[in-house]
């Protein structure tokens, strides 16, 4: 009788955490959610160009609670692109009249650590997400509902940070309001 309750109580234990990870893993992050509001609004002040929300927006649409493994790996991918994005569009007010324009996210990055935008941490720390996002969005023909959801998430907190950053350093870009 005690292995047999021991064995039930197992199963039990097992069952809820089943349960419980399948719960977290449906349930939005209220203070991400907010957070992308903030990032969007962020966009649209410093001067990003409308795609930069759109993408965001994209995104969103491709990750929803339902969505398959292609719409999964359709959310990667804008957000990989959303990524690019925030990077080269940010270069511009910080050249100097001698330099040269990156048009590629990895020289973007460089070139933003050169000019004191983001950190040598900041700089491998968003290389690697980015990299796996590329990884992630770009090489397989699906994506996993855990990495969409972690990329997701971190690149609004990540794109949260850059932004907040511009503003403080009261950066627009060219055409900003």
């Amino acid at each position: 009788i005690v292995a047999s309750l021991d064995a039930f109580l197992t199963q039990c234990a097992q069952a809820r955490y089943w349960y419980l990870k399948g719960a977290l893993q449906q349930s939005r992050n209220l203070e991400v959610e907010g957070d992308k509001t903030v990032v969007a609004d962020y966009l649209k002040k410093l001067g990003f160009s409308n795609l930069m929300v759109q993408s965001l927006n994209a995104a969103e649409q491709d990750f929803t609670n339902t969505a398959t493994s292609f719409e999964l790996k359709n959310c990667l991918g804008h957000l990989r692109s959303f990524l690019e994005q925030l990077h080269v569009q940010a270069c511009p007010p910080f050249a100097q009249p001698t330099d040269i324009l990156p048009a590629k996210w990895g020289p973007a990055t460089l070139f933003l650590r050169q000019h004191g935008v983001i950190t040598l941490k900041e700089e491998a720390f968003i290389t690697t997400l980015y990299t796996l996002v590329s990884d992630e969005a770009i090489h397989p023909l699906i994506a996993d509902r855990e990495y969409a959801r972690l990329f997701r998430n971190m690149v609004i907190e990540y794109g949260l940070l850059f932004l907040t950053t511009l503003q403080k350093k009261n950066i627009k870009l060219f055409g900003a309001p």
